[in-house]
This record gives C-alpha cells, sequence and structure tokens, in this order.
C-alpha cells in the first residue's frame, strides 16, 4: 500500500457504485439540456438544484472542498455587507432573499459549489469534453440562422420573456438576464453597424466569454477531429458576440498557452527580452504606460457610446467605494444609464457596481470581500501552478487568464450561472494536473 507524502494533497476517490455515475449524468444532463431549459426559462432554477444538490449530497472529497470553500468565503463576506447595510437601511425582511438569490451572493457560492464537483472526481474529462462540445454546436447552430434573421428583420433587438419570466416581477433583476431569451442586438462596432449574438447567454459578451473558454478547453481533447470543429465554433462565438474583450483574450490567452508550453530556458529569455523593451522605451522612446493609453483609446473609439457609459459607472462605483471601502454598499446602486432598449422592458443593466470584478466587488462588499476574492483566485491559481509541468495544468492556467481578463469589464459571480461549463472544467483540470504531475514525477 502506497501512502501520500504528508505535503502533498490527498486527490479524490472515485464513489462506489451505483452512486458513481449519478452525479456525472445530473451534471453533464443539465448542460445537453439547456437548450430546452432556456426556451421554457427554467435553466436557472435547475442548474441551482443540480449543482447545489450534486455538491451537497456527493462531493466527499478534501481535495474538493479545500478549493471550493475560498470561493464560498467570498460570498460569505458578501453576506456580511448585505447584512450589515440591509440592517442601516429600510429595506423590509423579503428583501434579504432576493439578496441572497441575487448573483453578487449567489454567484460566489455557485462557482465554489462548480468548482468542487470537478475537483472531487465525480465527473470523467472526456464526458465533459463531449458535453460541451454538444452544447457549442447547438449555439453555434442556432447563432447562424439568428444572424441570418437579425439581417432580414427590420429590429434592432430579438428578446423573447419565457413562460415562467412572465410570471416573476418586473422588479427582479435576474427577470430579464435569467428567464428570458436574448437573441440578438444591434450595435456599431469601428464605425460599421452589425448584430450581436447572445442565444443562451444572458447578453453578448458572455457569449464571448464562452467562446474564448471553449477553445482553451478544447485544447485538452484527444479526438482531433473533434476537437478542430468545436473549436472554429468557438471562435465563432467569440466574433459574433462582437466583444471587444472576448476578442482580446482570446489572442492572449492563446499566446499564454504558447508561452507555456516553451522550456524554460526560453521562457526566461523572452521574459528578459519583454523587460528591456519596456526599460528601453521607458529610457529612449514612448513609455509603456503611454502606448497602452493609446491602445485603449482606440478600444473605446471603436464603440464610443459603450465605452462612455461604462466609463460613467466606473466613476460612480469608485464615488462610492470611498464612502464605504471597508464592507462596501451591499448590493449594486442605482443606474446611471439608459440601456432599457436591448431587453424592451424596464430593466436597467448599466448600474453602479456593474461590469467590473475589481471596481464591482470594493463597491458592492467591500475590501474585506475583494480580499476573499484575490485569496480564492490565488488558491485555485496556485492548485495549477504546482502541477505546472502537467499539459492539463498549462491548458487551465491559460483559462484562468481569461477569467482574470474578463474580470476587467464584467462582474465574474454575473457570468458563473451561463457559463458553469467553465468552472466545472477547471475543477477537473484540478485533479487531472496533479495526477499527471505525480506520474512525471
Amino acid at each position: 500500500m502506497t501512502v501520500e507524502p504528508p505535503n502533498r494533497p490527498q486527490l479524490p476517490m472515485p464513489l462506489p457504485a451505483p452512486h458513481a455515475k449519478l452525479p456525472e449524468k445530473l451534471v453533464c444532463g443539465y448542460l445537453l439540456l439547456v437548450p430546452l431549459l432556456w426556451v421554457l426559462g427554467l435553466n436557472l432554477p435547475i442548474a441551482f438544484l443540480v449543482i447545489f444538490g450534486t455538491f451537497a449530497f456527493f462531493v466527499r472529497s478534501r481535495f474538493a472542498w479545500s478549493y471550493a470553500l475560498p470561493w464560498f468565503l467570498v460570498g460569505t463576506t458578501q453576506i456580511v455587507s448585505v447584512m450589515t447595510n440591509w440592517f442601516a437601511s429600510n429595506q423590509p425582511w423579503w428583501m434579504l432573499a432576493k439578496h441572497f438569490l441575487a448573483s453578487y451572493v449567489s454567484g460566489w457560492f455557485l462557482l465554489g459549489a462548480a468548482l468542487g464537483i470537478g475537483a472531487s472526481g465525480l465527473i470523467r474529462p472526456a464526458k465533459l469534453l463531449r458535453t460541451v462540445s454538444w452544447l457549442t454546436l447547438y449555439t453555434a447552430m442556432l447563432a447562424v440562422p439568428t444572424y441570418l434573421l437579425a439581417l432580414v428583420l427590420s429590429q434592432d433587438y430579438m428578446y423573447v420573456l419565457t413562460p415562467l419570466g412572465r410570471l416573476m416581477p418586473n422588479s427582479l433583476p435576474s427577470r430579464a438576464y435569467s428567464f428570458g431569451m436574448f437573441f440578438y442586438n444591434w450595435d456599431e462596432i469601428a464605425g460599421v453597424h452589425m448584430p450581436r449574438i447572445a442565444l443562451f447567454y444572458p447578453w453578448p459578451t458572455a457569449l464571448g466569454f464562452a467562446g474564448v473558454c471553449t477553445v482553451l478547453l478544447m485544447l485538452s481533447d484527444d479526438h482531433r477531429t473533434r476537437r478542430g470543429l468545436v473549436i472554429a465554433c468557438g471562435v465563432f462565438m467569440v466574433f459574433a458576440s462582437l466583444s471587444r474583450t472576448a476578442v482580446i483574450s482570446l489572442i492572449v490567452c492563446l499566446a499564454a498557452r504558447w508561452f507555456l508550453n516553451w522550456s524554460w530556458r526560453l521562457q526566461s529569455a523572452a521574459v528578459f527580452t519583454a523587460a528591456a523593451v519596456i526599460l528601453g522605451m521607458w529610457l529612449w522612446g514612448e513609455p509603456p504606460q503611454t502606448v497602452l493609453a493609446n491602445i485603449e483609446d482606440g478600444i473605446e473609439k471603436s464603440r464610443p457610446g459603450a465605452s462612455q457609459a461604462r466609463n460613467e459607472v466606473y466613476e460612480a462605483s469608485w464615488q462610492g467605494i470611498r464612502k464605504a471601502p471597508l464592507l462596501g454598499h451591499g448590493w449594486p446602486g442605482e443606474a446611471v444609464h439608459d440601456s432599457n432598449s436591448v431587453y424592451g422592458e424596464d430593466q436597467n443593466v448599466l448600474v453602479i457596481g456593474s461590469h467590473s470584478t475589481i471596481s464591482g466587488l470594493l463597491y458592492k462588499g467591500g475590501a474585506l470581500t475583494f480580499v476573499a476574492f484575490l485569496f480564492a483566485f490565488s488558491r485555485t491559481a496556485l492548485g495549477f501552478l504546482l502541477a505546472y509541468r502537467s499539459p492539463h495544468a498549462k491548458n487551465a492556467l491559460a483559462l484562468l487568464v481569461a477569467v482574470a481578463l474578463v474580470c476587467t469589464s464584467e462582474g465574474l459571480e454575473s457570468l458563473v450561472f451561463p457559463t458553469l461549463f467553465v468552472f466545472l472544467w477547471l475543477g477537473v483540470g484540478l485533479v487531472q494536473s496533479h495526477i499527471s504531475a505525480r506520474e512525471v514525477a
């Protein structure tokens, strides 16, 4: 009998039959049914039942819990902020339930549970890859007629409230996101008026993020034909979303994955060369911060209206952060820009504390929640760095770069529900990375 060294984490063991396949069937079955659940408006409640139920009843691995708990801590500190601000306000008691179910609280618990399920060893990597492949193909197949429909119709957008969504009160923030079918909306980018696709995702940027993650996730697939087809669909999702963040993330993350595949000697040489170039720019050329500012200015000018609206949100968020730096304001603030037309109803998306994980967390949860977030993210990244020699770890690190980049322009907690497969795969990657690293060692 082999005894694990004390400095190595105890890897999860599969559950004995007949329970071994049930968690996998529940999770992968849910992902396969996303298109149908999206039409019915049942996507969010079923996701909650499947993910939280699977985690509560089947995850027993200390390895999995060690990665899930830091993300639960983020949600817990956000609850502390909510409770503190609720006591100081005149809101009725039932508003607590609304706050707890909102993504700025539940999203962090959903992330931790999904990561824990993946890290528990209950889902086979090949099975999850096949499931994500089918979900991606569904998206791409529906995106083509949706794009053609947008060109034919004269509507600026297409949004349909689901049957269950019609039963929800108008005041519920998730009514538009989670209980409606957002097909497309027309937008202007680089002076060209084009449709932006959303489909199974609440808004186009979420579709773009899912596309980037799909490309990086499928790098681990051993089935070459399927890998090539699904990666092509993922790239199509990125450009169909017209998300600037997604396009930049795709380029940066693929470059990061390429870099991670180099030898230590080449990586060190590249880092020293980059440092020398930056130093040379500082001493004799244009400062790097000026170059970055020019690039950012060019990106913002590609969609000036959207960039101005975001900047208004950021400015208002930082003003609010200064007023409550430690515990934040508990929940998002008021709307700073009118953006109701996208969903065709009274649901504003440009509110204070949105469109950034950094400023959003500091506004809603304060420094306490933000520090918890940094700890959780670092804990997850460290799990892959400790198994750096594994190809699974390198692919997952590139995926974490995509997560980090999207945090600059979106609230990560709001992306967890529509992209659950990303965090399930990160958990699966943790197990596979440590297994591969031990085999190499």
